[in-house]
Order: C-alpha cells, then structure tokens, then sequence
C-alpha cells in the first residue's frame, strides 16, 4: 500500500522539526565576543562615571533648586555692585552645592563606585575655589560664624537624613547667605564700626532682599513636601498653608514699612494660593475627585518662574 498524503505531510514536518532543532544547537555552540573588562574584571560601561546610574550624581535633578543659587547672586550683585570675584563665589558655590548632592547619592549608594567620580570632581572644585577666594579675599572668613549650619547639614547628611524638612531648610539658609557675601565683594567689604559691621550704606537694602528671599524660599520646603515625600500628610499640608498665611501678612507689613514694594503683596498671595491650590489637586479635591500627579519637572518650572519674577521685581521696582 502507499503511503496516504496525510502521512506524507506529518513525515516532512518531522524533518522540517528535526532540521530547526539542529540549527539551534548549533547556534547555541557558537560564543559571541565580550567587550573587554578592565583588570578588576568589571565592562568598561560600569568604570565609575561612565555607567547610566552616574547621571544623576552628575547633574541634580531639583530643577528649583538652580534659582536659589543665583537669586541671592544676583540681589548681592545688585545692591553692592559687580565685581569679577563674584563669578568665582558662584562657581565655588555651584562646585559646592553639587559636591554634597553627589556626596549624599555616594553615601547611600551600596554599589559606590559610579558616583565616586562626580563627587570627587565636584569636592576637589570647592575646595579650589574656596581656597582662592579666602586667599585673595581674606575677610570672607568673617562669613565662618554661620559654619555650623554646615556642620550640621553635614550631620545629618551622614545620619542619612539629608531629604528631612531641617536639612532643606538648612541648604536654603547655606544658599541665601550668597548674597551678603556677594554683596561684600561687590562693594569691597564696606563695613562699618561695631559688633554688627553689616550695615550701613546698601546693608539694609540688602538685609531686607535677603529676608524677602527667605520668606519664599523657605516656604518651597513644605511646599515642595506636600506635592513628592509627604503628599499624604495633612500636617505638612497644615504647616504649609499656615507658613504661607504667615508669610503674606509679613510681606504685608514689609510693604507697608516701605521695605520692598506693594508687588512684593501680588508675589506672596501667588504663593498661598499655589501653597493650597496643587497639593488639593493631588488630593483629588476638584473635578472627579481622582488625585493628579504632579511631576516633579512641573513643581521646578513654576519655581523658576515664581524665582523670576521675584527678582525682576527686586531688581527694577525695589
């Protein structure tokens, strides 16, 4: 008898099976080549600094975080005067900043060989700078009296505390202090006689900026707690609605004792409202109740833009 088609059919699909089979082994036999590793066995993508997880310790991802460097900056430079130094206390401060941002990544980090490099660049950057600047301008040392919120910033950086509410306070506090010592250099350490040499002059121009500063700076820490790390906390979202309620009635008074302008008054009730406004958002208190998710680049664009106005403000209207 011959063979049915059927049967036919099932004999050359065994074949076709048996063939593919062997084709896979003998894929499977062949090794592909490696990249090269270096002497301590590791891919030259995972040497420290070139791997994907770096970045981050390279370049900050709190994008507000760029205006409370420049603002004290630029409110110094304006009271005092500019002067060539200044450009070297902002790229110290800037090395400085990214120093302990990298630091606080390496700290953490088990594996800490990827952000070795950024946070010995960044330190070695500071140091050099802070160097210069004490050395060609020796009074700066003067500012070493506000040393120990460094040192307990640092504290709590090495207690793995450093995204706690006091140690944001703490970095802002570090950064406004940019704008008397940018003020000193501007207007070559003009000084006056007495246990307070700060005044005098612009001094209380600047001291008055600086406090206007403060009072919204200081408010993005619980702002900024009640949109990421504590969104679910009715008592930072209480702590920052009264912060800001304090803060308009201050810059109330401000204004009325002619400290900065009445638009100082417009930029405060933005801050309330934005303070109220987008962490009940998230809550899912208007529309169909659902909680909106507010990315963090979101939060640090209108930060910049808040931090603009305020310094267009101070700038051309006083």
């Amino acid at each position: 008898m011959r063979p049915s088609s059927s049967a036919k059919t099932r004999q050359h699909s065994a074949d076709n099976n048996q063939e593919a089979g062997a084709e896979r082994k003998a894929s499977k036999s062949v090794k592909t080549a490696r990249p090269a590793k270096s002497a301590s066995g590791r891919g030259l993508r995972d040497l420290p600094g070139l791997s994907k997880r770096s970045k981050k310790a390279w370049i900050p991802d709190q994008h507000g975080a760029w205006a409370m460097l420049i603002l004290p900056l630029l409110f110094g430079g304006t009271a005092g005067g500019w002067a060539p130094s200044q450009l070297l206390l902002a790229l110290t401060a800037l090395s400085g900043f990214l120093a302990w941002h990298a630091g606080t990544i390496w700290w953490r980090a088990r594996n800490r060989a990827p952000y070795a490099l950024a946070f010995y660049c960044y330190t070695g950057f500071f140091v050099f700078g802070a160097l210069l600047l004490l050395g060609f301008w020796p009074k700066l040392w003067q500012w070493a009296i506000f040393s120990p919120i460094a040192i307990l910033l640092l504290a709590l950086t090495f207690r793995r505390q450093e995204r706690s509410g006091l140690a944001r306070f703490l970095v802002v506090s570090l950064c406004l202090l940019l704008a008397p010592a940018a003020f000193d250099l501007g207007s070559g350490f003009a000084h006056q006689a007495g246990w307070w040499p700060w005044w005098g002059g612009a001094w209380p121009h600047l001291w008055a900026g600086t406090a206007l500063m403060t009072l919204y700076f200081w408010g993005t820490v619980p702002y900024v707690k009640t949109l990421i790390r504590e969104r679910r906390s009715d008592a930072w979202l209480r702590f920052s609605i009264a912060y800001h309620a304090v803060t308009l009635l201050l810059v109330l008074l401000g204004a009325w004792c002619s400290l900065w302008g009445w638009w100082a008054l417009v930029l405060a009730v933005v801050w309330l409202t934005r303070a109220v406004l987008f962490p009940l958002l998230s809550r899912g208190f208007f529309h169909d109740g659902r909680p909106r998710v507010i990315k963090p680049v979101v939060i640090g664009v209108l930060e910049i833009v808040l931090s603009a106005l305020l310094a267009l403000g101070w700038v051309f209207l006083g």
